[in-house]
């Protein structure tokens, strides 16, 4: 039997967004069977979604530079927090907590960026109320780095499975804390020169190609 949070909503769903200069836009809510919040700007964007009814959680994340000298970072944050308690019984009783972890990460930098940086943190926890006694405390947060012109990717996916002894008439608490974080910094703007420098020498390298092609 489900009760209610120990403290606050059940489900809290929170996005931010800040740029190098210190300017945030942040969107939040609170509720107690589903949450879900969003924010966007022209440079990055962030979601959230707590969901009660189906005890999912989901959060994510993405940050873009093009043709600035700028820094940007945006997070998503959902938080699943509820009380139970197993009636119908005396004694122990065995319960199978199980649960899906889905994630994946993506970085990608050119010559002309600082930076690129992205964390995914899950926590879950399983204590009873009254003593705080922790039974399940499980945690995973991968966090990848890059420089200038690199890339790196991460995905994860693995079926968290645990039978646990609990008490009848004892009242738990379980939480469930999902994070992802993405940030980059852009150092210099390419020159106008460069770019065309660049578009011209693909257009000579296609054309070869296609001559050589026609010789034969």
């Amino acid at each position: 039997m489900f009760g209610a949070a120990p403290f606050g909503s059940r489900t809290i769903a929170h996005t931010v967004i800040a740029d190098g200069n210190g300017d945030e836009i942040a969107d939040e809510e609170q509720s107690p069977t589903r949450s879900e919040a969003s924010t966007t700007t022209t440079l990055a964007s962030a979601n959230a979604v707590s969901d009660f009814t189906n005890l999912l959680v989901s959060a994510n994340s993405s940050v873009m530079l093009s043709g600035c000298v700028c820094a940007a970072e945006a997070e998503g944050l959902a938080i699943l927090r509820t009380t139970f308690t197993i009636i119908g019984g005396t004694g122990n009783v065995d319960v199978n907590f199980s649960a899906l972890l889905q994630t994946a990460q993506n970085l990608m930098t050119d010559p002309f960026s600082l930076s690129a940086a992205s964390d995914a943190s899950l926590g879950i926890s399983l204590f009873t109320t009254d003593t705080l006694t922790s039974v399940i405390n499980f945690s995973f947060d991968p966090r990848l780095v890059i420089g200038p012109n690199s890339s790196t990717a991460l995905a994860f996916q693995q079926q968290l499975s645990q039978v646990l002894a609990l008490q009848f008439n004892q009242q738990y608490t379980f939480d469930i804390f999902l994070r992802a974080n993405s940030r980059a910094t852009q150092s210099e703007i390419p020159e106008p020169a460069t770019v065309v420098l660049l578009v011209s020498g693909v257009g000579f390298m296609a054309g070869f190609v296609k001559k050589r092609r026609s010789m034969r």
